[in-house]
């Protein structure tokens, strides 16, 4: 039997599989907690799924179209595993004590996979989303 560590911050792939990925992700300041910029992101060969397995996390989404818009933010609870589509701009935020299991196709390629800083305006509006999602 194999054992990977789940320490460590920020974006860490642990083994692939038979086409799949297993990775954990967690808070890593500046670049994914609740006062860092929001990079929404979207794979369009892939789902993606995320189980939460320590302290809190807000999933934020923006949909499937082109254009970041109607952004939902979602409280991350250890008791469900959330799937975010392929073409879903997504993007989690943390707190400190924050880390997620992540399980994904292996083979996504770099061209399918896209990551964009929101501009101030619907940053502003992502904002309010997640400080309704926290209740901040």
């Amino acid at each position: 039997m194999l054992e990977y560590s789940m320490d460590g911050n920020g974006f860490s792939p642990l083994f692939k599989s038979d086409g799949w990925l297993a990775a954990r992700t967690g808070y890593q300041k500046g670049f994914n907690d609740f006062t860092a910029e929001i990079r929404m992101g979207r794979h369009l060969s892939s789902n993606e799924a995320f189980l939460l397995l320590g302290g809190g996390a807000v999933m934020l989404t923006a949909g499937k179209t082109d254009e970041i818009t109607n952004f939902i933010a979602k409280p991350l609870s250890k008791d469900n595993i959330y799937l975010v589509e392929k073409g879903e701009w997504h993007c989690v935020l943390f707190d400190e004590e924050g880390i997620a299991l992540i399980v994904e196709n292996s083979d996504s390629k770099r061209e399918d996979n896209f990551s964009v800083k929101l501009d101030e305006s619907t940053l502003s509006e992502a904002r309010v989303a997640l400080a309704a999602a926290r209740g901040v």
